[in-house]
């Protein structure tokens, strides 16, 4: 147990430091209140991760169903804290809003609902980001054990070197599911951008924002 509430903290901690160095610049948070928000944002996230391995142990299963979700629980439980975790570490900026630029890439206002797409894609992009790490490497060793025999003492670095590329991939491949540069249409944001023109007085039918990363 203590090694999983560790190492749990540990990564939820590095989580949280990524999400708040990568949030949308313009967003800012006192030392009172990032305390806070760090401290309940890696407290539910350890206990959410560790409440599920101890339900899975917990839980009458056959061998197979338990091998499964073996497999599963572990991914859910991390994409989980991920996700609150960056819901807490961004919170700031779904309370205050975030500029939003039009074509010309002048800021025309201050957004909370540009805010939320912007943490909701973080979001999704933390949920992706473990699957490729904790769910790929069984399958590619069952895929390399049924065509090439692989010797006992060479196992581990194989299963190291997977282990590796598929966390070399991880990241790039989140990160690369919504642009740096996001847009949304006007009529999804506060009443306020809806009318708003250019400067050759065109109508301005949708705005950019920094997403964070």
């Amino acid at each position: 147990m203590f090694n999983i509430v560790f190492w749990q903290w540990v990564n939820q901690s590095y989580n949280a430091g990524f999400n708040y160095c990568n949030r949308n610049a313009s967003s800012s948070m006192d030392n009172t209140k990032l305390a806070q928000v760090y401290f309940g944002a890696t407290t539910v996230s350890v206990g959410t991760a560790v409440g599920m391995a101890q339900a899975l142990k917990a839980a009458p299963l056959s061998a197979a169903m338990a091998a499964f979700l073996g497999r599963v629980v572990p991914f859910s439980a991390v994409a989980t804290s991920n996700v609150f975790n960056v819901s807490m570490m961004r919170s700031g900026e779904l309370t205050s809003g975030i500029p939003v630029k039009d074509a010309d890439g002048n800021v025309r206002g201050i957004s909370k609902e540009a805010a939320k797409s912007a943490v909701t894609q973080a979001a999704i992009t933390r949920a992706v980001m473990p699957a490729p790490v904790l769910l790929l490497p069984p399958v590619v060793m069952q895929a390399l054990d049924r065509v090439v025999r692989i010797p006992v003492r060479a196992r581990g670095s194989v299963e190291f070197a997977v282990i590796i590329g598929c966390v070399a991939g991880a990241l790039p491949a989140a990160i690369a599911l919504f642009p740096q540069e996001a847009s949304i249409p006007v009529d999804k944001l506060e009443p306020e951008f809806r009318n708003l023109t250019t400067n050759d007085n065109a109508p301005v039918r949708e705005v950019t924002f920094n997403k964070g990363v």
